[in-house]
């Protein structure tokens, strides 16, 4: 026997599938607009980091990926084998590669990954490239930037293609995997972009990362015409179905329901996605207008060891502190006097007020007089001649930092600075909600 088809419950059921789907489209719609965001911010991160001081690889205590990107660099010392070839690299429509050639850092166990240019591949893959290495020591200059993340992600050795003993491709960069390779000395997690005058170099336009907006863009609007295809045929299906139906039942009002029910559907489509507009694009914009952390977020955190910083005995910073803890690090950069003291009074009380998470807090002062006479958890040591400061100086837009608040984490990394009026209420505030996230 063949059952009767509910056409309401039909009718129900497509209605719901068609709001499921409008939201869904809307809000990939909204996530390509963060993703074009986080391209904008992070394009003018790395120019504004391009009027930063230039970095000597060659004297750097250590090596941090995070805090390096985007500056200007120069190093000296001389090209090792392999020259790796970065595969799937367009340029103007053409296929080719990126040429990485392995440099290692004179005076030191280092080996840093220098990107000479582009070439455009041969009609016949599996030729080999012809390539010279300049040979003796050379003084590079260039930026420090990541690889390109296009392509195969390398998980294992094995998955580099070696064309010869000197040649080899890939897919993509994996610091790690080339590490395992035994390529040169210990491996820095960054690589050089080749300046344009410098020899031994092939195509060198170099394109600033997350510089393709557009693309994210052109999805978001993909997602929203969905959206808006969905909700203009769903109202159009039913209000359709709801005609015929008032033709066959009440001819004399057929219109005037026929408009009501195509305003409701309407309305049930288009009002979420009018309020959602409203709150993310429009007059209501629901984003906060400053961050909510009281002191000024350092994007990328900052290694002290890599500005120099040491312990008191002249050894490299190592900080002495175990997962989730945090330190609240007074910046002294002078002799210090009384202001040095009033400034570590800061700190000790905001550790106190911390109240029962306070063994999770430590306090340092991190000051050039290395005789200072300031009661202290631990005392590191900032060279006179330390770029650190000056870091500090370009990332806050002061002209002057004398005696500040910082906080740093359990790896030795500034995460937070605070500006010189601060007395300790906002840097209470934020640490508190360090340690309930990192507890969490």
């Amino acid at each position: 026997m063949l059952q009767t088809i509910d056409l309401r419950k039909v009718s129900l059921g497509l209605l719901v599938f068609a709001l499921f789907l409008s939201a869904l489209f809307t809000r990939l719609g909204i996530w390509q607009l963060d993703r074009a965001e986080q391209k904008r911010e992070t394009l003018a991160e790395f120019e504004k980091r391009a009027d930063a001081s230039e970095l000597d690889l060659n004297s750097m205590f250590a090596m941090d990926g995070g805090s390096m990107w985007g500056r200007h660099a120069s190093v000296t010392g001389h090209y090792v084998r392999p020259i790796i070839l970065l595969d799937n690299q367009i340029r103007e429509g053409r296929a080719g590669y990126f040429v990485y050639t392995a440099f290692t850092i004179s005076g030191r166990e280092l080996t840093l990954l220098v990107n000479r240019g582009w070439i455009p591949v041969e009609g016949d893959r599996s030729r080999i490239p012809e390539f010279t290495n300049p040979t003796g020591e050379q003084r590079l200059k260039g930026r420090l930037s990541q690889p390109p993340q296009q392509g195969l992600r390398l998980t294992d050795s094995n998955l580099i293609e070696r064309l010869s003993d000197s040649v080899w491709r890939a897919g993509g960069i994996d610091f790690n995997a080339l590490s395992a390779t035994g390529i040169g000395g210990e491996l820095i997690p960054i690589t050089l972009l080749l300046e344009a005058s410098a020899a031994g170099g092939f195509d060198r336009v170099w394109k600033p990362p997350s510089s393709d907006e557009a693309r994210h863009l052109g999805y978001a609007f993909q997602w929203f015409a969905l959206a808006v295809t969905v909700v203009v045929v769903s109202v159009i299906i039913t209000a359709s179905r709801q005609r015929r139906k008032l033709m066959s039942t009440s001819p004399g009002s057929t219109k005037t329901s026929a408009r009501l029910t195509m305003l409701a559907l309407f309305a049930v489509f288009a009002a979420p996605l009018l309020i959602a507009s409203l709150f993310a694009l429009g007059p209501l914009d629901w984003r906060p207008s400053k961050t909510v952390n009281s002191g000024l977020l350092l994007e990328p955190p900052l290694l002290l060891k890599s500005f120099g910083v040491t312990d008191r005995s002249g050894k490299p910073l190592e900080v002495a502190a175990v997962a989730r803890d945090w330190f609240v690090v007074g910046l002294h950069n002078s002799d210090c006097m009384d202001s040095c003291l009033q400034l570590m009074q800061a700190a000790a009380r905001v550790q106190v007020a911390v109240g029962s998470d306070a063994f999770r807090v430590s306090l340092a002062l991190l000051s050039p007089d290395e005789n200072a006479p300031v009661p202290s958890e631990q005392t590191w040591i900032l060279p006179p001649d330390s770029k650190l400061v000056p870091e500090l100086l370009l990332a806050s837009g002061e002209t002057q930092l004398d005696s500040i608040l910082l906080i740093v984490d359990y790896r030795g990394h500034v995460v937070l600075m605070y500006p010189p009026a601060e007395e300790g209420l906002g840097v209470l505030e934020d640490l508190k909600w360090l340690l309930r996230s990192a507890a969490s």
